[in-house]
């Protein structure tokens, strides 16, 4: 998954994880992706009328043991 990531040349949270993971383990450290809700209170107001919510389930961040 991380080489896809590096092909595409871009992305958000979940892919950015994805590499980090990737480069931690690559490098002997534990790590692991997790996801969680977060609440954006910048979103324009024109994508929280449409989804009715400015909560965002599967944001994207990495844990190192």
């Amino acid at each position: 998954m991380a080489s896809r990531v590096l092909k595409w040349g871009k992305g958000y949270c979940v892919q950015k994880a994805v590499l980090l993971t990737a480069l931690g383990r690559a490098s002997g450290i534990p790590s692991r992706m997790v996801f969680a809700k977060i609440r954006n209170h910048h979103v324009p107001a024109y994508i929280v009328q449409q989804l009715k919510v400015n909560i965002f389930p599967r944001h994207g961040y990495n844990q190192f043991f």
